[in-house]
């Protein structure tokens, strides 16, 4: 019985001890886009909430249907972190083989630490503008 209790004692550390333990959000972003760059979503869903760890699962799901898996390298050559409460609130430039841009993010405290979770409402705004702009030009 004892040897049980040891066993599922070393189980639980073992666990515990692979998980991420960054402490600043803007390590945590830098470990997660680290991964999703390189296509790696498992290992950016461990620094997500479980929302965004089903936007990355569609993704994952989007990119084996098709061929290009492109691995980018993603500089932060500006990283601003804000926090309020349980809320951090970074604001980016990032850089990669393609282009510079600005990006926001979220990250929210949990037992865990903390996790990327989905985008600012105002980049569902810029998406539902570039949408709109598409189909614009596709009518024509």
């Amino acid at each position: 019985m004892k040897y049980l209790i040891f066993c599922c004692f070393c189980l639980l550390a073992l666990l515990f001890s692979c998980a991420p333990e960054l402490e600043e959000p803007a390590e945590v972003l830098r470990a997660y886009q680290a991964s999703y760059d390189k296509n790696d979503f498992e290992a950016a869903a461990a620094y997500c909430t479980p929302a965004m760890q089903q936007q990355l699962q569609v993704l994952e799901e989007m990119l084996a249907m098709d061929l290009d898996s492109t691995i980018l390298e993603t500089e932060f050559l500006q990283l601003d972190c804000r926090v309020s409460n349980d809320s951090a609130f970074c604001d980016a430039i990032l850089k990669d083989q393609y282009e510079t841009y600005p990006a926001a993010f979220l990250l929210l405290r949990s037992s865990k630490g903390w996790l990327v979770d989905l985008p600012f409402e105002e980049a569902i705004d810029y998406n539902k503008e570039v949408i709109d702009a598409r189909d614009s030009l596709l009518n024509q």
